[in-house]
């Protein structure tokens, strides 16, 4: 058998397989990365608006069950509403001691606030990936790259070009 029988030799090389697959994976994720970043952001400002949203029904509930309890006369909440806005106190009353609760569960005026809502932490870029398809100019380098890479895997082979 000779030579020119065989065929060409394969050479080392990778196939062109190769750099259209990395090409198309880098201008996906160039793509698909600020998208899916946009959504986190987004989803990240309507938890703190529920959050937000919680706390406020949340104050405006102890508001109405201190104005119910203020129109009922109850004992332990005028005495509290006086001390808070006269800044005057019965003679029996220890300076510092626990909040008092009337029956209806209303405290003193500055148990009306409720708790401050806890938020999970906002997205950080985790790789250089997600950094460089988010960055302004990163973006164009990654676009460029990966069009290169995808036209590198579209091109025919020298060997197969001269066969």
């Amino acid at each position: 058998m000779t030579r020119e029988m065989e065929g060409p030799k394969r050479s080392w090389a990778p196939s062109g397989w190769m750099f259209l697959a990395a090409g198309l994976a880098l201008v996906t994720a160039t793509v698909l990365l600020p998208a899916w970043r946009d959504l986190e952001d987004l989803r990240w400002r309507r938890d703190a608006a529920l959050a937000s949203e919680g706390v406020q029904r949340e104050r405006v509930f102890r508001h109405e069950r201190y104005a119910l309890a203020l129109q009922g006369h109850d004992p332990q909440v005028v005495r509290a509403m006086a001390a808070a806005q006269l800044n005057r106190a019965p003679a029996e009353r220890e300076p510092l001691r626990l909040i008092a609760v009337s029956s209806e569960g209303v405290g003193e005026p500055a148990s009306l606030e409720p708790p401050p809502a806890h938020l999970r932490a906002r997205h950080e870029a985790a790789s250089r990936l997600e950094r460089w398809a988010t960055d302004r100019h990163g973006r164009l380098w990654l676009i460029a790259g990966g069009m290169m890479c995808v036209l590198l895997g579209v091109l025919p082979r020298a060997s197969d070009a001269r066969a």
